[in-house]
Order: structure tokens, then sequence, then C-alpha cells
């Protein structure tokens, strides 16, 4: 998974938190994302103590204007 770039969504807790920290474990760029935002901040704590994700957002996937290459691409990039 090295060089690879992996956005699970739903990320924050339980199942999607475990699939998450796998891809980031086997050296994917992370991205963890939740629609609620003190979620993503405590997933984002508890990864805190070791390496954290590569970036964390919040995101609605019902709501085309928070999602979609234009808006993750620039993002990740540091646009």
């Amino acid at each position: 998974m090295s060089g690879k770039t992996v956005l699970v969504t739903g990320s924050t807790l339980g199942m999607g938190l475990t699939i998450a920290k796998g891809f980031h474990a086997c050296g994917a760029r992370t991205i963890i994302s939740s629609n609620i935002q003190q979620d993503l901040d405590s997933a984002v704590g508890e990864w805190a103590a070791k390496t954290p994700p590569s970036k964390a957002s919040t995101c609605d996937l019902r709501d085309t204007e928070h999602f979609g290459p234009d808006k993750w691409i620039p993002a990740w990039n540091g646009e």
C-alpha cells in the first residue's frame, strides 16, 4: 500500500476506524473522515500517541459540495 492514498469514510468509530488504521499500518496515505467534527477530533486524538492519519477532514457525503476530487485533491496537496 506504500504510495497509495486511501479515503475511508465513516472512519472515526468502530469498523471504519479499524479499517483506516489497517490501511495506515500498511503504508497508505490515509484520509479519515466524518460528518461530525467531535468524532473526527476524538479519532485524531486517539492516534496522536501513535502515528496520526495522513489527513483528517469533516465531510458529509450526502452533500456533493463537500466531496469529490475537486475538494480532496487540492486539500491533500496543501492548496
